[in-house]
């Protein structure tokens, strides 16, 4: 989807790449940034990570530092086991992606299961390991979901409206930090900003580790 509105100046950009997990949220996203911003949406349902990423890579070389990424997906690779290649497909999208924002979204947990399944298990593994790849690339952030299972739907799988709402918040928030202080200190005004969402954020901004990652035949450890 794209929401722009009319007889206002674009000056930013802002890509959601996501798996069906979070259809809406572009919409949702769109509203809250105003007519600073346009805002576009590619979802690719029942999509590992790779075909997510391979599938945008001319769409991610025209955007700009002004400009912003957003990457959700690896249900699909967590559910089969396969996180070692979701990991390096994250990896190659943030090396491709060297002269815009990123913003990377934790895999979600799925409440269709017990909290100690080994789906989540593996998701809890997957997001630490997240954090540790991205270490090293000053454009890149992970924004933590910290979901619960009042997130989701009633059959636990996805995730129910009001998670949407509160998702596109802080990705709106993360983004608005972004353009409103450079990493050198310069301040730079832009419209609007949700203070509540911020602070929500910020209270569930994960510690990032140092790690190293090359191959995806590399063995990844916690």
């Amino acid at each position: 989807m794209q929401r722009n509105r009319p007889g206002t100046a674009e000056k930013h950009s802002v890509l959601l790449v996501a798996d069906s997990h979070i259809r809406g949220v572009a919409e949702r996203l769109a509203i809250k940034l105003r007519s600073s911003f346009r805002t576009i949406g590619y979802i690719k349902p029942n999509a590992n990570l790779n075909k997510i990423t391979s599938s945008m890579k001319s769409e991610i070389r025209n955007l700009r530092k002004s400009d912003v990424a957003v990457l959700c997906g690896c249900t699909l690779d967590v559910a089969r086991n396969n996180t070692k290649r979701g990991l390096y497909s994250i990896l190659q999208f943030v090396k491709n992606s060297e002269y815009t924002n990123v913003i990377i979204m934790d895999a979600p947990h799925t409440f269709d299961m017990g909290a100690s399944s080994c789906v989540n298990n593996e998701v809890n593994a997957f997001n630490r390991k997240l954090n540790k790849i991205i270490r090293p690339y000053d454009h890149t952030s992970q924004l933590n979901l910290n979901m619960q299972r009042e997130h989701f739907t009633k059959h636990g799988m996805h995730m129910n409206g009001n998670t949407k709402d509160r998702i596109s918040g802080l990705l709106t928030s993360r983004i608005m930090e972004l353009f409103t202080t450079h990493r050198h200190g310069t301040s730079t005004a832009l419209p609007w900003k949700d203070e509540t969402v911020e602070e929500e954020e910020k209270q569930m901004r994960p510690v990032v580790e140092k790690f190293k990652f090359t191959s995806p035949d590399l063995q990844i450890t916690d």
